[in-house]
């Protein structure tokens, strides 16, 4: 009787034993289940979560892309500019010289002579700013952020014109004045020259960037950028010179290329 019961008994246990290997095992097995969905739901997440950067690093690509070919054809335009202004020029029989690398219309002591250490115009030099502001007043409107509307111009210059800068030069002879140096003088050139491009064409005033702020703007660098570099002071006419420096409207920056991929993906 006795072995009876203690076959019994260790019968009970071993099925214990096995239902709670049984258990033990299910557990494992549903560990591993949710362990394996968590995984898969997060590689479906990191893969999408990548494509998306994937996607957002094409757009960025192709947005930069086309800020390098603005650039590009900014240059272009402003090449195409100059030489236009230069051959207008020309044919009235007003010389000047364009280094179209640094955007520059050099107006050359043939041009605007100004005598030394003076900042006035003399007769000669304004009709020849005149032919000049003319010639400016029929070609910059097209490239101006809003375009005059009687004027046929082309939609690929339209606002890409960021300022024009007049800058006024020296020679390397100091100023014997008190309080009055090269930097005055050649500031009063630039300004000078200005003044009365305004008053022969009023109309070169109103001429506005894309941003509506004002083209023209003045400048003067004493004798610290010759154009004939000395090695000591001498009274060259070839440095007493007026340069207009046409600057083009840059590409869009950094944080502007992230906006419009953001506003691409919205809409």
């Amino acid at each position: 009787m006795a072995h009876h019961e203690d076959q019994a008994l260790l019968e009970d246990e071993g099925a214990g034993y096995l239902v709670s290997v049984s258990d033990i095992m299910s557990g494992l097995l549903f560990v591993f289940i949710i362990t394996l969905v968590a995984f898969v739901i997060q590689f479906q997440y990191a893969s999408d979560a990548k494509e998306v950067e994937k996607q957002n690093l094409k757009e960025k690509q192709e947005i930069l892309e086309e800020k390098v070919d603005d650039l590009t054809n900014a240059k272009k335009l402003r090449e195409a500019l100059l030489s236009q202004i230069q051959d207008e020029l020309d044919e009235q029989g007003v010389k000047v010289q364009v280094d179209l690398d640094q955007g520059i219309l050099r107006l050359t002591e043939e041009t605007i002579r100004f005598r030394t250490g003076n900042s006035s115009l003399d007769e000669r030099p304004k009709q020849n700013i005149e032919i000049i502001s003319r010639v400016l007043a029929g070609l910059l409107p097209c490239y101006t952020g809003i375009p005059r509307p009687d004027l046929d111009c082309r939609k690929e210059t339209q606002g890409k014109l960021e300022a024009v800068f007049i800058e006024g030069h020296t020679d390397n002879v100091p100023i014997k004045g008190l309080g009055y140096t090269n930097w005055e003088l050649s500031a009063q050139r630039a300004i000078n020259t200005y003044k009365y491009m305004r008053q022969v064409q009023p109309d070169l005033v109103v001429l506005q960037n894309s941003r509506n702020e004002p083209l023209f703007s003045v400048a003067g660098y004493a004798d610290s950028r010759p154009h004939f570099p000395h090695d000591k002071p001498e009274s060259d006419s070839r440095n007493r010179r007026i340069d207009m420096r046409f600057i083009m409207t840059p590409p869009s920056k950094e944080h502007e290329i992230v906006e419009e991929i953001h506003n691409r993906n919205v809409r």
